[in-house]
């Protein structure tokens, strides 16, 4: 049952490419009305990849301003302040920014805001006490999404997170969401804690994600949580959520998200 749940998103990326990405054309670009939104039919695993201690400049000025970079980059002493960690940090950002300078409208257009109330993510480890999906009703702690949804490129904005995560994010996200990613591709989205402080927590999806990978396992200190055959991927990962899709929403995630064997 945990392969199956761990094989949905990325069978979903795969099935998307084999098809052209049609379904993005399809689906992606069509909004349709709170009351005909579906109810999740996919329970799949993913995991908490970091929470969001900085929202940084706009794509647009990151890379085309040579000060929004310096400004970027200095400001992740205020949350790192090891050397190692700098240094972790600069290498993904050189990284990443050499892939993102060649992103085009289309591949902005995708780290959209996505307003879907019936999405939902609890930590894996207190579903066994906790059987309950939270309901719609929750939107209400995000009432923001619904008239944000489908706000692209100029407001993507990078962003800086704990277990050194770094990407780009859509418009409404915010310090305190967190970045959930998926084993054995690169699909990523944002959610929001909803009553962060109770036992019974819960996220609500915010927007898709665009986040840097690990290539070649280059640094152990932070590419451990990102490998796919380790001892503790899957339900045994500390940080492993719940995320129950609908299908509309499946195909907004994994739309020419990139899969891995």
């Amino acid at each position: 049952l945990d392969e199956r749940r761990l094989s949905i998103v990325r069978t979903a990326a795969i099935i998307q490419d084999a098809l052209g990405q049609k379904l993005e054309d399809e689906i992606v670009n069509v909004k349709a009305p709170l009351e005909k939104q579906e109810w999740p039919v996919f329970t799949t695993i993913g995991f908490v990849a970091g929470r969001i201690v900085q929202i940084g400049p706009d794509y647009v000025s990151l890379v085309s301003s040579s000060s929004a970079a310096q400004d970027w980059m200095s400001c992740w002493g205020d949350h790192y302040q090891t050397e190692a960690d700098i240094e972790i940090l600069r290498w993904i950002y050189e990284e990443y920014a050499a892939k993102i300078l060649d992103y085009e409208n289309t591949d902005l257009s995708r780290i959209r805001d996505i307003y879907d109330p019936y999405v939902s993510a609890r930590p894996l480890s207190r579903m066994e006490n906790d059987c309950k999906v939270p309901g719609p009703s929750q939107a209400t702690k995000i009432p923001s999404l619904q008239t944000t949804e489908g706000a692209v490129s100029e407001g993507a904005h990078i962003c800086l997170g704990t277990g050194h995560v770094m990407g780009l994010v859509s418009p409404a996200a915010t310090v305190g969401d967190v970045i959930v990613k998926f084993w054995n591709c690169d699909a990523a989205i944002v959610m929001r804690p909803v009553e962060p402080h109770s036992e019974a927590i819960s996220f609500m999806l915010v927007g898709r994600a665009d986040v840097a990978e690990i290539i070649n396992g280059r640094s152990s200190a932070f590419s451990k949580s990102r490998l796919v055959h380790e001892s503790n991927a899957g339900s045994k990962h500390s940080e492993a959520v719940q995320v129950d899709l609908n299908m509309r929403t499946l195909q907004k995630i994994t739309a020419y998200v990139t899969t891995k064997s």
